[in-house]
């Protein structure tokens, strides 16, 4: 019985936000396409697309999924259901990470298959891209964390405002690491130790962030 219920909300929330998602991913994929353009304007125009979708995307899975649960009152409804806070929170996360990592990883891998088939494009910039990729999925994970655990739209939307400013600082931080900076134009991806150890601290802060939202639902004993 509960499998089932945790299996309906998974399948709702996929099906309330696929058609916003399709339309995101599309404009993310024209966003790809004009970085093969031979055009600076294109390139950065495109480039700007694409963290904005992304952003926009996870965004919508968690405000839509998760925090305007509380505001419109349906969460009361939901938890009166033979569902635990923990499956509860088991639902949103398969249904969050469904959508939002499949939406991820298409972006992800066209942006490799550009900076692996375009020309002008160096291969070096592809670790660079990566640790930059890895820290919006990150973002994702500690707003996914936010969400569920505070149970608020307006916590969520200060953290997601706050993350998005840090985005631009994160960029200007990650070019200016000399071990970063000297090898993204070069012709070969070069996976030195500092990028290695950065994308182990990305993907270590996803795992923290993951078993400490699972740990703080699991002591909930009500959603007052």
């Amino acid at each position: 019985m509960k499998s089932s219920i945790i299996k309906a909300l998974v399948i709702k929330d996929i099906q309330f936000n696929k058609y916003p998602l399709l339309a995101y991913l599309v404009v993310g994929l024209i966003g790809l396409w004009l970085l093969t353009w031979e055009h600076s304007g294109a390139f950065y125009g495109g480039v700007t697309i694409i963290l904005s979708m992304i952003i926009i995307a996870g965004a919508q899975m968690i405000i839509t999924t998760v925090t305007t649960e509380r505001s419109d009152h349906n969460l009361p409804f939901i938890l009166s259901l033979p569902i635990t806070f923990l499956q509860y929170t088991h639902a949103k996360i398969v249904a969050n990470l469904t959508v939002f990592v499949s939406f991820w990883v298409i972006i992800v891998s066209g942006l490799m298959w550009v900076i692996f088939t375009q020309e002008a494009i160096p291969n070096g910039l592809a670790v660079y891209s990566i640790i930059l990729m890895l820290e919006m999925l990150a973002v994702f994970f500690l707003l996914l964390f936010v969400g569920l655990v505070s149970e608020s739209q307006t916590w969520t939307i200060v953290v997601l405002t706050i993350t998005n400013i840090g985005l631009s600082l994160f960029m200007f931080w990650l070019s200016s690491i000399t071990d970063i900076q000297k090898y993204m134009e070069a012709a070969s991806p070069v996976w030195n130790s500092t990028a290695l150890t950065i994308i182990a601290a990305e993907v270590g802060f996803i795992i923290l962030c993951l078993g400490l939202t699972y740990y703080l639902q699991f002591r909930k004993r009500d959603f007052l």
